[in-house]
């Protein structure tokens, strides 16, 4: 399955940055990590991805305002 949305594409994380599957995590550091939950369960997938993430079969948009 391959989603592409060229909204995502041109953020940063591309993909990642809307995801429902995505936890965001800000360091102290100021650094922003994107843990994908999926990786818990599905061995496919990378605990933290190389970004821009432009081509995922776990994407699922995020609801707006979540």
């Amino acid at each position: 399955m391959d989603r592409r949305d060229s909204e995502d594409a041109s953020s940063p994380a591309g993909l990642c940055g809307s995801c429902r599957n995505v936890r965001i995590i800000r360091a102290d550091n100021r650094n922003i990590y994107y843990l994908c939950r999926l990786s818990a369960v599905d061995h496919r997938y990378t605990k933290y991805p190389a970004l821009p993430v432009t081509d995922c079969a776990g994407f699922v948009r995020r609801e707006p305002g979540r």
